[in-house]
């Protein structure tokens, strides 16, 4: 998926394509350090929290990946990570990561015994 504003082409894939795993937040304000508690993050205003898997705070931005996939995420929208109903940062996408890229070093199968 991508805008190739020269060309004047958006290119699409399927759904699962489009699913994000993991977002990049830049331009943090920081409310709180996280506690012991899971974390969530709501990037529409009506939206659901969904479920982090974890984070990486850098200089200047944070990473956080999703425990799930999610669709309809894209750079320019705001992030807010929550503690149960607390804010603990919020800031703005500046980068999404496809949930299969994030997936790759997975294992395939179900991992059950043959």
């Amino acid at each position: 998926m991508a805008v190739e504003a020269d060309g004047r082409r958006v290119v699409v894939g399927t759904a699962v394509e489009g699913q994000v795993g993991a977002l990049r937040v830049a331009g943090l304000t920081w409310h709180r350090s996280p506690g012991g508690t899971p974390l969530t993050v709501q990037v529409r205003s009506a939206g659901a929290a969904l479920p982090l898997e974890g984070f990486q705070v850098g200089p200047e931005a944070l990473r956080v990946m999703l425990a799930e996939p999610a669709s309809g995420v894209a750079p320019g929208q705001t992030a807010v990570v929550y503690e149960e109903d607390r804010v603990v940062v919020s800031g703005t996408i500046d980068l999404t990561e496809k949930w299969i890229a994030t997936r790759a070093d997975e294992p395939s199968g179900s991992g059950s015994p043959g």
